[in-house]
């Protein structure tokens, strides 16, 4: 196996520093927290809401309404996490 050239030279930068090339991207640990949290306050708030269907007029619509509304908050929770574990570009 061969290696390019650019290879050799970041294998020797790494040896001389003994560091690795700063291409490493940070994990966001904002967006993971976030995240979570609005996906137990998904959970959370469709599971206090089945508390409440019994006692409505129209249990069904009532339903229907709370997990539409749990499953996009959920969701934006789902898109935050994977965000935040894709981590951001170190500065410079």
């Amino acid at each position: 196996m061969t290696q390019s050239k650019h290879g050799k030279m970041r294998d020797q930068r790494i040896a001389a520093t003994g560091k690795r090339e700063g291409n490493v991207r940070q994990v966001n640990r904002r967006f993971v927290v976030t995240g979570t949290v609005l996906i137990a306050a998904a959970i959370g708030f469709f599971v206090y809401m089945l508390g409440m269907a019994p006692r409505s007029n129209d249990p069904k619509a009532l339903m229907e309404t709370v997990g539409q509304v749990s499953g996009v908050a959920g969701a934006i929770g789902v898109v935050l996490i994977v965000l935040g574990l894709r981590g951001k570009k170190p500065a410079g």
